[in-house]
């Protein structure tokens, strides 16, 4: 379990490493003069990769400030200009906007877009 360990300290110190502005909290009643602020996602959130372990066959993904989704979900790994490169499937640990990634296909890299494939029409 050498590649797990190494998964978690990563983890923990790009975690650590993050910056983050506190959320602000909806208003109660915007009619009366105050406002609220809502994020709203179109399309498919996208995660990068940030770590890539081949050897130990994992990946961890970082979803900035968009909703991490949930573990077990798999997803398809792309470069540069949309080339599907490889499949992992989400698993833990998570922290925060970070979670790790068994890869299943492909050879991902640093950088790589992680998002689920489109629904065919």
């Amino acid at each position: 379990m050498p590649g797990l360990k190494l998964l978690m300290a990563v983890v923990a110190l790009a975690a650590g490493c993050a910056t983050r502005q506190p959320a602000s909290a909806p208003a109660s009643n915007p009619a009366a003069g105050q406002s609220f602020r809502m994020t709203v996602v179109t399309g498919p959130v996208e995660g990068r990769v940030s770590v890539a372990d081949i050897e130990h066959g994992f990946v961890v993904v970082d979803y900035g400030t968009h909703p991490v989704p949930p573990i077990g979900t798999t997803l398809t790994v792309y470069r540069g200009d949309d080339r599907k490169i490889g499949q992992v499937t989400l698993t833990e640990p998570r922290q925060g906007q970070l979670i790790s990634g068994d890869i299943l296909d492909g050879q991902p890299q640093i950088g790589d877009a992680v998002r689920p494939e489109p629904i065919p029409r």
